[in-house]
């Protein structure tokens, strides 16, 4: 397959209208957070929230997984 992705902006509200969680039960204490949809994507998380710099955040099964970079 082909995946496409989408990167926008959901505000707090939209996030827990969508999710019922507030952004700061997955420690993020913003008005917003920016997000990455993938379509087309068949793997585990086909959204991922952009925590800081370093951290990611998926949701899979309602669950929420955070990643974080690797220094090298």
């Amino acid at each position: 397959m082909s995946p496409e992705y989408k990167e926008e902006n959901i505000t707090k509200d939209d996030f827990f209208n969508e999710y019922r969680n507030e952004l700061s039960d997955i420690g993020i204490e913003s008005e917003s957070v920016k997000t990455v949809f993938i379509n087309n994507w068949t793997n585990a998380g086909s959204i991922f929230i952009i925590k800081d710099d370093q951290t990611m955040i998926f949701l899979w099964d309602g669950h929420y997984y955070e990643m974080k970079k690797e220094k090298s």
